[in-house]
Formats: structure tokens, C-alpha cells, sequence
């Protein structure tokens, strides 16, 4: 095949024509269905019995075919589709199906396709189902990944065909490159991927790969094969690698290599010198040798490492808008590069600095009013929390909608009454919804109310009649309780069944949820079970539910059937009540009665002690009658509980701890005291282990706490700031990481988290922002 100069010139200095390029066009499934001339139909059952016996029996796609859940459509003969395919559906080809393009079933819905004759197509990108009776034929490569699905074919020639952890029948297979987590890699395939695939589909398969990869196979990155294909650009290079590729690829990721090796393999290959572009044992003169490739896939690589340099990011930056939107993200990336792309770089940079949390105050003011909606909608998303009130009133007005519908997903941002009352009649649908939102996430309490809850029911209610379906729905979910007891009542028996399963896990209403109690589809029930407006009577009613203990039958730890018709009926139920943090103390100890009488068997037993709110009472129960694993897990649960008793803990620890001899030494002696000599010797303990049973329990007095707080061992001193006997100090006086611990203390006043929240948001410590909201 001739090469021309130019395009030699450029193999050889590690550059490609990728430019030239054309975005593909996919006829989407849902559209050729619905399409008559493309001549699919429903498929009845007499029909997709039909097919699967013209499969080979080999195959394993048979239960998709019989499973009820898909609804298989079926073309009689051929078909030939003159455009690339992305399918989302169950199809069957009663004769041969030939496609002028791709064929990938994992771009929108993942779709399964059944040819019962053969297949002809560029390439495959596979996650679903795919079987072909006859010859599965490709130009390219065909990659069949995860294990959801199957990948059946009668025979397969291809360019490369890659087999990643997929069930599945294969028979005769021409194919250069063949791959198969199960079979191994083909003779020479290894070698063949290297040279002949393009080195961005190569290395990001690799960068957590180790060298085991390098000999029994190397697949291609699933999301940058897909995005290739849908850009148009090669999988393939247009020359393959030199032979030596395989063995200088090893030693580029090799742990010793000298700066002269990576001089000469960084000219040898683009391959290697993105791999090498990843080393962060990079010397400076290193990095600058790599940055003279101007391979922007080198580069895009050396700009997201950790290792390069302040004056290689910011010459990186100047090669191009892309790779300049990636050094804005580095770590490293100079302060005044950031702020210089952030005021006047292309719009993919502008949007890219917006998310950064180091940008001073006047910018996010300036990318407030960028003129490109999707930056100030970046902003919002990344810095939203940032921003003055003023600024963040302007951004509710927004002139495009995404933006004023992401000020309201913003769920650290706060606005006021006027300003939710204006987006509750905005024009666009999607604001509306998103405003619906936001009132159920602070009416069911999953949101800190910016609004009393009378005055966020009322916006409910403007709400609750809206034209566009999905706001009034969602708005319903949000009404006041009696609003709600008024329109489940009217409601038909069958209304209210289909609108209980979006109404239990968030009504607040004691009526509703006592007739949602008396249903009985388990989904609903364990939706109903984690409401955190759970009232006592429903709760009751809950565990009501659950069959006798003393009459239960035990079920077999390797019984799964049972423990799955276990899991869907009342036990599973009474395990999700279990873990909402509301469940009553007489209905913990309801639970721990019955975990008793069943021995720990119960399935919802291990629900119920990892709840850390166990009274001694309720530990006693299970104490007194747990024995083997039971007894065990809850010795660790009482090393864990800062209200366990003394007595509790000197029981636990020798049954939780008694395979550390060395610690249960030390604490032979201190298990002989009593009282605060008891608590202050645990504190005092050489092993960490028994300092953070200290540092977890609320009788150890406060000056040990005092103490632990400092304990080097950073799990006890983690413990000891959640201890809600520690005396707590100021905001002030504290660095955020001790202000972060702190946010786990349940005796923290609101006071105090609000003095934290002003203290992080000032420093643009998000996630300690975040954790002070909730």
C-alpha cells in the first residue's frame, strides 16, 4: 500500500491525520422500529421458539430469548442498513444482516440481537447480547465485553476480536488478533494488539494493568473504542509498530530506566511515549523531551500527571484549547495561567476553570456573566456555593434554563422565598421539575429547609396541578400530610396501589402510610420501612408482619432460595426499618427479642447490630442469647457502641480479640479494674487497639478524650472526636481536618456546625460544606 511522504513524515514524528476525521452517524433502534421500511415486527412467541431452534444448540443466548422481560422484534430475511447501527432493543435477523458501519448495543439502552444467518459490519463494540447462526464477518475489530450478556457466534473472521469476561459459544475463529479472558490469548495476539492498534485505544487499558497483561492478553479501552468509532477515527494504525514494540513497551513501564532510555523510546513510538509521559519518576528534561513530541496524545497524557512541572504545564497549555482545559484541572497549574484562561480562554477552558474551587472571588463574579450558557452553568455545578448572594439571585434569572435548573439541584446553595416563588412559575418545564425536587428533598429531610415547612408545602401545592406530568408528581410527594390524606382518600383502591410505591418512602402522613402498611408488595413495604417520617404506629405494624419466632424455620447458610423468599417478605422489610436511623427504641427492641428467640438466624439480625444507637438493655437481650458467628459479630458491635457498658465491653473484647494474644494480655490487667481506673488504663493502653475502645465509648472521661484526640494512630483519634462525652472546642481552634471529624459528633449544637460552615465555605472546603448541610 503507498504511503505518502507526508503522512510517512508524520508515523514517523508520532503524529496522526485524526483531524480529518467525520462524526458518525448511527441509525438508533427505536427509530428504525418504528420506521416501516426496515420491516420489523413484534415477535410472538410461536416466532421466537422458532428462531431459537435454528440457533446452534451451543449457544447460550436462549434464556434472553425465553426471559418475558424483553420485547423481541424479528425482520423476515435479509437486511441490509446503509448507515452505522446503535441498538438499544431485542432484535432477531431471520437471514443475513449486513451493515455499512458499526454495529455498538451500548450507546443509549443496551440492546441484544439474534442473526440467524450471517453478519457483515465494520466493527462491533458489544455489552449486550449477540448471537449469529452463520459467520459473524468484520473489517475492524469486535470487542464483546461484561458479563450481563452473551456473545455466541458459529464462526468469526475479523480483523481482532477481543472476548472480555463474556459467556458465550465461539466456534472457528480467523482472526489475527484473538483475546479471551477465558482461552488466553491467541499466539502472537499480545504482540499484534501492540503494533496494529492505535496506542489511545492501547494505554489506558494498561495504566492499572500489570505486566501479566503484557502476555495473557490486552483489551482495548471500551469508552475511547466507542467514542473513536462514533468520531470517525481509526482503530488501526496506518502502519504497524516496529517488532521491538512489545519489549520496549516493558521496559517503558519498567521500574528502572534511565533518562537516555527515555530519550531514545520517546522517539521511537507514540506508544511509548505516552507511557512514559505517565512515569512520575519523570525528570524535568524528561518532560521536556516528551513535550517536543507536540503528540497531543502525549501530551493530554504529561498533563495529567502528578509529577510534571509548573513550566511544562503552562507550555502544554499553549498547544491547544483541549489540553489546555486539562492543565486547568492539574493540581500544579500556575495561579495565573488559571486566572488568565479563566478571563479569555476558549469557551471548553473558560468551562473548565469554572469548576475550580482555587478561583479567586472576582472571577467567579466574572464567569457569572459569561457569555456561553454552558460556562456559567460549570460554574454553578463546581463553585455555585461560592458565589455572593447577589450573584447567585442573578443566576436564578438566567436567561437560559439548565442554568436556573441547576441552581436549584444545587443542594448547598440557599435561596429565598421570592426567588423560589418566581421559579415555580418559570416558564421552562425543567426549572419547574428541578424546583419540585428540591421541595421533596427538604420535606422528607434530606435537604436543610431554606423556607419553613408550611411555606415549602405551599409551593408543593402551586405545584401539585402542573401541566408537564413529571413537576405535578413530584410536587405531590411533597404536599403537607392532611393535602395528602385528602387526595389518597379520594383516590380508587386502584389508584392509590399505583401511586403508593412513590408515596411510601416519603409521605409524612401517619393515615397513608398506615393503609401503605397493609399492602403487600415487598417493594413498597421496604420503600415504606426506610421513610425517615416513620411513625411508631407504623413501625409497629411493620414488625406485627413477621411470623412467630419461636414457630420460624432456621435457614441453612448455604439455603439461598430461602434466604431470598425470606429477604422479599417480612424480614427484608423489618431489615430496611432496621437501618433508618428513626426506628424506635421499643421497636430495636422488638428486634432484638426476636433476633433471641431465633439465635441470630433472623435476616434482619445483622441490620440490627450495626446500628449504633444499641441501649445496654438491648445488648444484654442478645448477649444472653447469642452463640457462635452471632455471638462474635456482636462482640464487635459492642467494641464499637459508645453506649455499651462497662461489664459489656469486659465480656466483648476477649470474644471479639481472642485471637491478638498480645492484646489480650495487656488487657488481662486492666479488665481487673473498675470504674473511671478502668476507662483511664484503656485510654493509657500500649496497643492501639484497646486506646480506640477508649476513644469510642462515651464514659471514658473527657480529659483521656482530651487526649486521644492526639493519638497518632489516626483511627483512635477519629473515634475519640466523635465521642459525644469529649468537650468540645471551639471552631477556631481547630484545622479542618479536626473540624470534618468533628461534624460526626452527635452532641455537636447546631451553633457550632453553623460556626464550621462559615469557616469551610470560606476556605472552599466543599465536602466539609457539604457534610455540615446534612
Amino acid at each position: 500500500m503507498h504511503v505518502p511522504r507526508l503522512f510517512a513524515l508524520l508515523v514517523f514524528l508520532g503524529l496522526s491525520l485524526t483531524s480529518s476525521a467525520a462524526p458518525v452517524s448511527f441509525l438508533d433502534s427505536g427509530e428504525m422500529l418504528k420506521n416501516s421500511q426496515y420491516g420489523f415486527a413484534r415477535a410472538s412467541r410461536t416466532e421466537i421458539d422458532a428462531a431459537l431452534k435454528r440457533l446452534p444448540a451451543s449457544f447460550s443466548v436462549s434464556p434472553y430469548l425465553v426471559d418475558e422481560d424483553f420485547k423481541w422484534y424479528r425482520h423476515r430475511g435479509d437486511l441490509v442498513l446503509d448507515r452505522p447501527l446503535s441498538n438499544g432493543h431485542a432484535l432477531i435477523v431471520e437471514g443475513n444482516l449486513r451493515i455499512r458501519g458499526s454495529y455498538d448495543d451500548y450507546r443509549n439502552n443496551i440492546g441484544q440481537l439474534v442473526v440467524l444467518g450471517d453478519m457483515q459490519v465494520e466493527n462491533v463494540v458489544s455489552w449486550g447480547s449477540l448471537a449469529v447462526a452463520g459467520q459473524l464477518q468484520a473489517e475492524g475489530l469486535i470487542f464483546a465485553y461484561y458479563n450481563d450478556f452473551t456473545f455466541d457466534a458459529k464462526s468469526v473472521a475479523a480483523r481482532a476480536l477481543f472476548v472480555y469476561d463474556k459467556s458465550g459459544s465461539v466456534g472457528k475463529v480467523d482472526a489475527p488478533i484473538w483475546i479471551s479472558s477465558e482461552k488466553g490469548a491467541s499466539k502472537g495476539s499480545v504482540q499484534q494488539a501492540v503494533q496494529t492498534l492505535m496506542p489511545e485505544l492501547v494505554l489506558p487499558a494498561l495504566a492499572d494493568a500489570d505486566d501479566e497483561a503484557l502476555t495473557d492478553g490486552i483489551y482495548p479501552d471500551f469508552d475511547q473504542l466507542q467514542r473513536r468509532i462514533a468520531a470517525g477515527e481509526p482503530l488501526f494504525r496506518s502502519q504497524p509498530g516496529a517488532d521491538t514494540l512489545l519489549a520496549d513497551l516493558r521496559l517503558a513501564r519498567g521500574e528502572r530506566i534511565s533518562a537516555a532510555q527515555i530519550d531514545t523510546l520517546a522517539g521511537k513510538d507514540r506508544l511509548l511515549a505516552a507511557t512514559l509521559a505517565d512515569r512520575e519518576d519523570l525528570s524535568p528534561a524528561s518532560q521536556n523531551r516528551l513535550l517536543a513530541t507536540r503528540d497531543p496524545f502525549v501530551l493530554d497524557r504529561l498533563a495529567r500527571n502528578t509529577a510534571t512541572t509548573t513550566a511544562v504545564l503552562e507550555r502544554i497549555a499553549a498547544v491547544s484549547a483541549p489540553l489546555a482545559s486539562v492543565v486547568i484541572t492539574h493540581p500544579k497549574a500556575p495561579a495565573a495561567l488559571v486566572s488568565k484562561l479563566a478571563a479569555s480562554g476558549p469557551a471548553d477552558v473558560r468551562r473548565t476553570s469554572a469548576g475550580r474551587g482555587d478561583l479567586p472571588a472576582d472571577q467567579l463574579t466574572q464567569l457569572a456573566k459569561d457569555r456561553d450558557a454552558s460556562v456559567r452553568l460549570a460554574l454553578v455545578k463546581g463553585n455555585g456555593h461560592r458565589l455572593p448572594a447577589p450573584v447567585l439571585a442573578q443566576l436564578v434569572a438566567d436567561t437560559e434554563p439548565k442554568v436556573r435548573a441547576a441552581v436549584l439541584d444545587h443542594e448547598l446553595l440557599r435561596l429565598s422565598a421570592p426567588a423560589m416563588a418566581r421559579l415555580a412559575k418559570d416558564p421552562a418545564s425543567e426549572v419547574r421539575i428541578a424546583l419540585a425536587r428540591r421541595l421533596l428533598r427538604q420535606t422528607r429531610w434530606e435537604q436543610l429547609p431554606e423556607l419553613p415547612l408550611s411555606e415549602l408545602e405551599a409551593l408543593a401545592l402551586s405545584l401539585a396541578e402542573d401541566p408537564e406530568g413529571a413537576v405535578a408528581n413530584t410536587a405531590r410527594l411533597a404536599l403537607a400530610p392532611g393535602e395528602q390524606e385528602r387526595r389518597w382518600q379520594k383516590g380508587t383502591p386502584a389508584a392509590r396501589a399505583a401511586r403508593a410505591s412513590a408515596l411510601a418512602g416519603t409521605t409524612r402522613s401517619e393515615r397513608v402510610q398506615l393503609d401503605i402498611a397493609s399492602m403487600q408488595d415487598a417493594y413498597t413495604l421496604k420503600e415504606l420501612a426506610e421513610n425517615l417520617a416513620l411513625w411508631p404506629a407504623v413501625q409497629s405494624e411493620l414488625m406485627r408482619a413477621l411470623p412467630p419466632a419461636k414457630t420460624r424455620r432456621p435457614i441453612g447458610l448455604l439455603d439461598h432460595d430461602a434466604a431470598s423468599k425470606a429477604l422479599d417478605g417480612p424480614e427484608g422489610v423489618v431489615a430496611r426499618l432496621l437501618e433508618n436511623p428513626n426506628a424506635t427504641p421499643a421497636v430495636i427492641e422488638q428486634a432484638a427479642r426476636y433476633c433471641a428467640d431465633t439465635f441470630g438466624n433472623a435476616l434482619f439480625c445483622s441490620a440490627l447490630t450495626h446500628r449504633k444507637d444499641l441501649s445496654p438493655k438491648v445488648i444484654e437481650i442478645l448477649r444472653t442469647a447469642y452463640r457462635g458467628e452471632p455471638r462474635e459479630d456482636l462482640a464487635l458491635t459492642i467494641t464499637l457502641l459508645p453506649g455499651a457498658s462497662e461489664a459489656q465491653l469486659k465480656w466483648a473484647v476477649p470474644v471479639w480479640m481472642d485471637d491478638e494474644a498480645e492484646v489480650l494480655a495487656e488487657f488481662k490487667p486492666i479488665q481487673k479494674r473498675d470504674g473511671e481506673a478502668f476507662w483511664l488504663a484503656l485510654a493509657a493502653a500500649r496497643h492501639a487497639t484497646l486506646r480506640q475502645l477508649a476513644a469510642v465509648n462515651a464514659q471514658t472521661p473527657a480529659a483521656a478524650l482530651q487526649r486521644l484526640v492526639r493519638d497518632k494512630v489516626e483511627d483512635v483519634a477519629v473515634f475519640a472526636w466523635i465521642n459525644p462525652s469529649l468537650p468540645l472546642p471551639s471552631a477556631e481552634s481547630l484545622s479542618l481536618d479536626q473540624m470534618h471529624a468533628l461534624l460526626g459528633n452527635p452532641a455537636l449544637p447546631r451553633a457550632q456546625i453553623e460556626a464550621i460552615l462559615t469557616l469551610a465555605s470560606a476556605q472552599n472546603k466543599t465536602s466539609i460544606v457539604d457534610n455540615c448541610l446534612k
